[in-house]
C-alpha cells in the first residue's frame, strides 16, 4: 500500500527556470511498454500522440519500459560476462534500459517543442524494499514529479525502478514499468493510468494463440490480478493491487490501433463470462520445477525460490517435495539453477520444461464444475497432467511446457467459444 510522502526533499531535476508554472489541470499518467517504443520511428510516433495531449492543458507523467528486447539482451550480456552476476550489479546494467528509453523520449518531445523532463525511478521518488531483482513499492514521494508538471513540463519516468532508503538502486522484476505507472498515478492523484501496448486490451485468452478470443469490455480488480498471477502478460499483478489500494481506474489500450480498451476497476465491473462463470483462459511457460528430497530441505527451498520468484505450487509425496516457481520472471535461470544445485549439494532436481494451464473465473464461480471442464478437456487431448491445484478465482493444471498452447486452444474453445456466454451485465469480480 502507499504511504504517506517521504520526509525527504525531492532531487534536482536540472529544470530551467525560464519555465512558467502553469494552473492545476487533470493529470494523465501513461505507460508505454516495449514493443511500442522499439524503434527510433515509433518512439516519434509515441512522441507525436503525447505533444497532441499536451497541447489540451493536461499534465502528463509518462513511464517507458527499454525498447524492445533490450532487457532481453541484457540479461544475455550479463551471463556472458559473469555466469551468475551478483543481483545487485544485474538491477545496476538492466535499470539503462529504461533510462535509455526516457531520456529518447524527452528529446523527441523537446525536438516537438514540448518542454519534457526525464527522471530515473529514484529520481520520482520511488521507495522499494531489499530484494534486488524483485523489488516492491513501499511508498512514494511525488513532489517532483508534482513540481515538473506544475512548470508544464511533461514528466518522462523511468518504468522498472527505485531505490531502497539506503539509496541502492533495486528493479521491480518482469513486467514492473507497469507497476511503477500505476503506483505513481494512485500517489499523484490522477483519476485512471493508461497502459498501452500492442494489444488493444484484455482477452478470454491471448489472441495471438486462440483466434476465438473476445475482449473485454470491463472487468474487475480481482479477476484481473488471478489472469496476470496464472500468466497473462497484460499487465502485472502487483500493478492491479496498487490500482485496489488506489482505487484507480486502469485502462488497457493499443499504443497505434484504435481507442477499443479493457478498463479494469472495482466492484460491478462487466465482460465476457463462459461456462461456470469462467472469465479467461490462461497459459504458463518456462516454469521452473524444483524436486527436493526431504522436508527441511523443501523448507529452505522455499525461503530461497519465494525470496528471488514466487513459488506457484508445492506437491509433497513420501519421498519428495515439488515446487513450480515461475522460471520467465528469473533473469538468469541457469545461472539460478546450478547454484541451487551447488547450495543444496545434489539434494534437488531442477526440471525446466514445466508448465501449467489456467482456467480464471469471476467471484463465486464454481471451482468444482471448472475442475471437471479442466481434467475432461486434458484427457480428451491425451496431455499429461501432473497436478491440479486451486487458487482463489482459478483452477490451474501443471502439464509439460509444450503443451500449454494446445491446452489454452481447447480449453478456450470449450469453456468462452462454444459455451453459453454472457456480455454486459454479470458482476465479475470485485475489490472486498
Amino acid at each position: 500500500m502507499l504511504e504517506s510522502p517521504l520526509p525527504f526533499s525531492p532531487p534536482s531535476t536540472g529544470v530551467r527556470p525560464a519555465l512558467a508554472r502553469v494552473p492545476a489541470s487533470p493529470i494523465h499518467v501513461h505507460k508505454y511498454g516495449g514493443s511500442s517504443l522499439a524503434t527510433p520511428a515509433l518512439v516519434g510516433k509515441v512522441a507525436d500522440a503525447i505533444a497532441t495531449i499536451h497541447r489540451t492543458g493536461a499534465r502528463l507523467c509518462v513511464v517507458v519500459s527499454a525498447m524492445g528486447k533490450t532487457t532481453d539482451s541484457l540479461v544475455r550480456l550479463a551471463a556472458e560476462v559473469a555466469g551468475t552476476p551478483t543481483p545487485r550489479e544485474l538491477d545496476v546494467l538492466l535499470s539503462t534500459g529504461e533510462r535509455i528509453s526516457r531520456a529518447l523520449m524527452a528529446m523527441a518531445l523537446e525536438a516537438r517543442g514540448v518542454p519534457a523532463v526525464s527522471m530515473s525511478g529514484p529520481e520520482c521518488g520511488i521507495l522499494t524494499d531489499g530484494p534486488h531483482t524483485s523489488a516492491r513499492i513501499v511508498r512514494i514521494d511525488p513532489s517532483a514529479v508534482l513540481a515538473a508538471m506544475d512548470r508544464g513540463q511533461v514528466v518522462i519516468a523511468a518504468g522498472f525502478q527505485g531505490a531502497r532508503e539506503d539509496g541502492v538502486l533495486t528493479t521491480l522484476g518482469r513486467g514492473g514499468s507497469d507497476t511503477s505507472a500505476v503506483a505513481l498515478a494512485a500517489a499523484l492523484g490522477a483519476q485512471r493510468c493508461d497502459i498501452f501496448s500492442d494489444v488493444d486490451g484484455i482477452y478470454t485468452a491471448d489472441p495471438r494463440i486462440c483466434q476465438g478470443a473476445k475482449r473485454l469490455d470491463r472487468i474487475g480488480y480481482d479477476a484481473m490480478e488471478e489472469l496476470s498471477r496464472q500468466g497473462a502478460k497484460v499487465l502485472h499483478e502487483r500493478a492491479v493491487g496498487h490500482a485496489r489500494s488506489g482505487n484507480l481506474i486502469v485502462r488497457a489500450r493499443s499504443t497505434f490501433g484504435s481507442d477499443a480498451h479493457t478498463e479494469i476497476g472495482p466492484d460491478q465491473a462487466h465482460g465476457v463470462l463462459g461456462r461456470h462463470g469462467i472469465v479467461g483462459v490462461t497459459g504458463r511457460k518456462k516454469l521452473l520445477r524444483v524436486r527436493v528430497r526431504g522436508n527441511d530441505m523443501a523448507m529452505q527451498m522455499h525461503g530461497v525460490l519465494g525470496h528471488e520468484v514466487p513459488v506457484i505450487a508445492t506437491r509433497s509425496t513420501a519421498e519428495h517435495v515439488d515446487l513450480w516457481a515461475c522460471g520467465a520472471e528469473i533473469p538468469c535461470p541457469d545461472a539460478l539453477a546450478e547454484r541451487l544445485r551447488g547450495e543444496f549439494e545434489g539434494a534437488i532436481e531442477v526440471h525446466r520444461g514445466a508448465g501449467s494451464v489456467a482456467l480464471v473465473g469471476h467471484h463465486g464461480a464454481s471451482k468444482t464444475a471448472t475442475s471437471a471442464l479442466l481434467t475432461r478437456e486434458l484427457a480428451t487431448l491425451k496431455i499429461p497432467v501432473e497436478a491440479v491445484l486451486t487458487a482463489r478465482h482459478a483452477v490451474l493444471a501443471l502439464i509439460p511446457s509444450t503443451e500449454v498452447d494446445r491446452a489454452v486452444q481447447a480449453l478456450h474453445r470449450s469453456a468462452i467459444e462454444t459455451g453459453e456466454t454472457v456480455q454486459g451485465n454479470t458482476p465479475m469480480a470485485c475489490a472486498g
